[in-house]
């Protein structure tokens, strides 16, 4: 190399060191981030997340965030007046918030309905058994799980337990930062060679989904888990007939990505149902026109049976106790004629289109994370009457709330919710809802603007004085 071409190198790497030096001077400029301050919001449904891992923990909540808007509990209540909001907890498992609104209960309800139940695993009444060295327990599923996702993941054990003289222990492992957790262990690729053939819904079995609770001591000295209750809670085995456990992934909700627009939890289907129609009821800060009214229920996942289910009598008893709390002379007929003047939001998740399973959805008529409140349309018996939905899209359109349509594809998805139940009763329903990824499993995803949006409409939809009109023969 000649020594001018030397010399032209030494300058070029001096001229590049002082170029690194200098750009080390300059702060650093920070990347726009959507979301790095989360809202109040936000924060606040994802805490109920947290929280509310099964249905009577997201009560408990639900009644903490009523209690801190002035809701007062409503047993015992003999007068509604306009203004007066109270809350109704019906066996620790479903609730009724209402705002009393200024025209009288007789002319209708506004009312958002979303369920509070999540698929998850359950535990068998005489759960704890031994096999090879280690203490598991027995269990069976709630709801459409995807047994292979519930296996290597760090599992909480959350219910409650009742004993034979009425006392009631709280169960909760695992939730907590330093807390052990359950896990039911995968079976390593080294010796699954015999399990390949296995389906996809059929890799690990219902009867396999047992957790390690325990190693058993080698020299078959006292059982520690029934050590553990009995230290811990004062519970002997068979107490656990009269329990109500469940196991339920022990994840932490976490934003999704860079720009921290998804939000990652168990569970969200469908709390996001049920939080939504909690705070759009939550943030009125004027009387309504017409009362509005939030229910919480559960076992939607399991047909909404039980008398804590979207099918139970309870629901149209409060509301006849309600109306005979303004009106003392009513009977069968006004009750009638009110439920028939009612609008009700049922509001459940439904399944966005996937990035990489497009053929299982119809683009055209498919919804999409982060682009708002999801009007169902699933056809066959399900969706509202065409005035209704046109009622909505004008709500939708005049607070500038972003909205989209849902549909599944003929003959490969489907779906309903706790909607037709209400239907049922003669009240005008609709189906709305969020759309998730992963839905049904143990991490879904949901939008932050789709849950924006979703709690911007249902306060829109209690606070709106207009109501479409419904033809009806019924005197």
């Amino acid at each position: 190399m000649s020594r001018s071409h030397r010399s032209r190198m030494t300058r070029m790497i001096q001229c590049f060191l002082f170029i690194i030096y200098f750009l080390t001077l300059i702060p650093p400029v920070p990347l726009p981030v959507f979301g790095s301050s989360p809202s109040p919001l936000i924060r606040t449904y994802m805490q109920a997340l947290r929280k509310g891992v099964i249905p009577p923990r997201f009560i408990q909540y639900a009644r903490t965030l009523a209690e801190q808007k002035g809701f007062r509990n409503g047993a015992g209540v003999t007068r509604l007046k306009p203004g007066d909001r109270y809350y109704f907890i019906h066996r620790n498992r479903s609730m009724v918030l209402i705002h009393v609104g200024h025209r009288p209960l007789s002319a209708g309800l506004r009312v958002a309905v979303g369920h509070i139940d999540a698929p998850h695993i359950h535990l068998k009444a005489r759960p704890i058994y031994s096999k090879e060295g280690y203490i598991l327990l027995q269990t069976r599923y709630y709801g459409g799980i995807k047994n292979y996702q519930w296996v290597s993941l760090p599992l909480a054990l959350v219910g409650d337990v009742f004993t034979r003289d009425g006392q009631h222990r709280v169960i909760e492992l695992g939730l907590k930062t330093g807390d052990p957790v359950l896990v039911i262990p995968d079976l390593a690729p080294h010796v699954d060679r015999p399990y390949r053939s296995r389906t996809a819904r059929e890799v690990i079995k219902g009867e396999e989904l047992d957790p390690i609770i325990a190693l058993q001591s080698p020299d078959a000295g006292e059982n520690p888990v029934i050590r553990w209750l009995q230290s811990q809670y004062g519970l002997a085995p068979e107490d656990l007939v009269s329990a109500d456990l469940d196991l339920v992934p022990a994840l932490t909700p976490r934003f999704v990505g860079v720009d921290r627009s998804l939000i990652g939890a168990y569970g969200q289907d469908d709390r996001s149902g049920g939080f939504a129609s909690l705070q759009g009821l939550l943030e009125l800060s004027d009387t309504p026109e017409y009362t509005a009214v939030a229910i919480l229920v559960d076992l939607e996942e399991v047909g909404s049976g039980q008398n804590t289910g979207a099918r139970s009598r309870f629901f149209t008893d409060l509301f006849r106790a309600l109306l005979h709390r303004q009106n003392a002379n009513v009977g069968e007929i006004e009750l009638a004629r009110m439920l028939r003047q009612s609008f009700v939001l049922s509001v459940d998740a439904t399944t966005g289109i996937h990035p990489m399973f497009t053929n299982v959805q119809e683009p055209r008529n498919a919804a999409r994370l982060g682009h708002g409140v999801v009007v169902k349309l699933y056809g066959e018996g399900f969706n509202a009457h065409p005035d209704v939905i046109a009622w909505v899209r004008r709500i939708l359109d005049r607070h500038g709330i972003p909205w989209q349509t849902h549909m599944y594809k003929v003959d490969v998805g489907g779906g309903g919710t706790v909607g037709r139940f209400f239907a049922q009763r003669d009240m005008e329903v609709i189906d709305i809802g969020v759309p998730l990824l992963a839905m049904h499993s143990t991490f879904e995803l949901s939008s932050v603007r789709d849950m924006q949006a979703i709690v911007r409409f249902i306060r829109a939809f209690f606070e709106e004085p207009s109501v479409p009109e419904i033809p009806s023969s019924l005197p």
